[in-house]
């Protein structure tokens, strides 16, 4: 993925052999490095513990402008969206688990990946998140950089929020 711009230009690498941009979604899929994103879904790009719990990222393969959305919260940006995992949870006390993916679609340039993930927040009570489902939705952009990930949850938002602000009154109404 070197040599190409991560704000949103191609490069001699990412065009035809006419220097037109490659338009196929195909191309684009293919550009992606998988086993980075995979890697980085399960253990980090740098072994800290998988991304959602760690912010540890390859950040070559998405824009700098990506925005990053979850039934919670939105963050504009790859350097506010790392920043913003990396106060949110306790990287050895939580983890991710990769339950299928991730999977592109060629047709939608997109890939999913479904995942289960748990933890602790660095919070000073130290809440416990419970392990709950996901699946996270990719779009690349023209250039084949990831440049939209969205979630969604096998909890709802109010109970993502009450077990972190009232885990005890949360555990006793499940």
């Amino acid at each position: 993925l070197s040599g190409r711009s991560r704000g949103g230009g191609g490069s001699a690498r990412d065009r035809g052999g006419k220097g037109q941009p490659l338009a196929s979604p195909l191309h684009l899929l293919a550009a992606l490095d998988y086993a980075a994103l995979k890697r980085d879904l399960t253990v980090g790009a740098t072994g800290k513990g998988g991304y959602f719990v760690s912010g540890d990222l390859s950040q070559e393969i998405f824009r700098d402008d990506a925005r990053f959305s979850d039934p919670t919260n939105v963050a504009e940006g790859l350097s506010r969206y790392i920043k913003a995992l990396g106060l949110l949870f306790d990287p050895a006390c939580s983890s991710v688990e990769l339950l299928a993916g991730p999977t592109p679609d060629a047709a939608t340039r997109t890939i999913y990946a479904e995942l289960r993930s748990s933890g602790t927040l660095k919070l000073p009570w130290r809440p416990k998140v419970k392990p709950y489902a996901g699946c996270t939705r990719y779009e690349l952009d023209a250039d084949g950089l990831i440049c939209r990930h969205t979630e969604s949850w096998s909890i709802s938002a109010a109970d993502a929020f009450g077990s972190t602000l009232l885990p005890d009154a949360v555990s006793q109404l499940l």
